[in-house]
C-alpha cells in the first residue's frame, strides 16, 4: 500500500476512497501523513470531517482483549507519534498532542487537549495550562522579535551618525563636498561602516549563541531524556529561542 501511495499521493481524497473501500467509515477534507497511519482493521476506523493526522500516528483496533472501534469525530487533530487503542473516542475539535496514548474504551471529550502518556495513558494537565503557557510564549518571542528587529539596525543607524560626526568635527576634510562624486564617497562611507558594525555584531551573536548554551542547557551528558520526566528538552527549546531572533 505504501509504494502505491507514493505513486498516487498520500495527503488527500484518494487515501480517504481507498479506505472506505476497505471498509472504514472517512469524512472528508481529512489530511493523512506521508508517512501513513497504521490501522490494521479498516472496518473499525471511524473518521469524521476535516481530521488532520500526524505522522507515524498508530490505531489498534485489536489487542490481547478484543477487538473494538476507534472513533474520531469532525474537527480532532491526531499529532505524530499518537497511539489510540481499541474503543477510544476522540471528541470534535480535541487535540491529540505529541505522542499521546490513547488508553483502551477512553472517550476524550469534545474541545479538550490531550499529550503523552503518564500511567499507561494521556495527561489533560497542558489543557488547563495552555492559556496561560500560550500567553507567555507570544509575550516572549514579541520581545524576542523587538530585540532582535533593533539589534539588527544598529548597522545602519551607527554608518549615518559617524558620517555626520565626521562632517561636523572634521569639516577640513571636505567629505560631503558638492559634486558627481558627493552620492559615490556618501555611499562608500556608510558601506564600511555598515559592514565593519555588522562583523562585530556577528561575533557577539556568536558569542551570545554559545554562552546561552552552557547558561540554559549545559553539558549533555549519556542517557534518556524524556520530555516529560525532566527539563532538559524544554532547556533546548527555550535555547532555540533565545537563539533564533539574532
Amino acid at each position: 500500500m505504501k509504494c502505491a501511495f507514493d505513486v498516487i499521493g498520500s495527503h488527500y481524497d484518494t487515501t480517504s476512497i481507498i479506505w472506505r473501500c476497505m471498509g472504514a467509515k472517512i469524512g472528508k477534507r481529512v489530511y493523512w501523513p506521508g508517512s501513513g497511519v497504521y490501522y490494521p482493521d479498516p472496518e473499525l476506523l471511524e473518521v469524521g470531517d476535516d481530521v488532520v493526522f500526524g505522522s507515524r500516528s498508530e490505531a489498534f483496533t485489536t489487542d490481547a482483549h478484543g477487538s473494538g472501534r476507534i472513533v474520531v469525530k469532525s474537527g480532532a487533530m491526531i499529532a505524530d507519534r499518537v497511539v489510540l487503542l481499541a474503543g477510544v473516542s476522540v471528541g470534535k475539535r480535541a487535540i491529540m498532542g505529541s505522542g499521546a496514548l490513547a488508553k483502551r474504551d477512553m472517550t476524550y471529550a469534545d474541545g479538550t487537549v490531550w499529550m503523552g502518556s503518564e500511567g499507561g495513558e494521556a495527561s489533560d494537565d497542558y489543557a488547563l495550562r495552555s492559556r496561560f503557557l500560550q500567553a507567555r510564549l507570544v509575550s516572549i518571542h514579541t520581545l524576542l522579535a523587538i530585540i532582535g528587529a533593533g539589534y539588527w539596525s544598529i548597522a545602519a543607524v551607527v554608518g549615518t551618525q559617524v558620517l555626520n560626526q565626521l562632517r561636523i568635527h572634521l569639516p577640513r576634510l571636505d567629505l560631503l563636498a558638492s559634486g558627481p562624486q558627493q552620492t559615490f564617497v556618501i555611499f562608500g562611507l556608510i558601506a564600511c561602516w555598515f559592514i565593519l558594525t555588522l562583523v562585530l555584531q556577528a561575533v557577539v551573536v556568536i558569542l551570545w549563541v554559545v554562552v546561552m548554551k552552557w547558561i540554559v542547557i549545559g553539558r549533555r551528558a549519556p542517557g534518556s531524556y524524556d520530555w516529560d520526566k525532566g527539563s532538559y528538552c524544554q532547556r533546548w527549546q527555550l535555547h532555540l529561542v533565545l537563539a533564533k531572533p539574532l
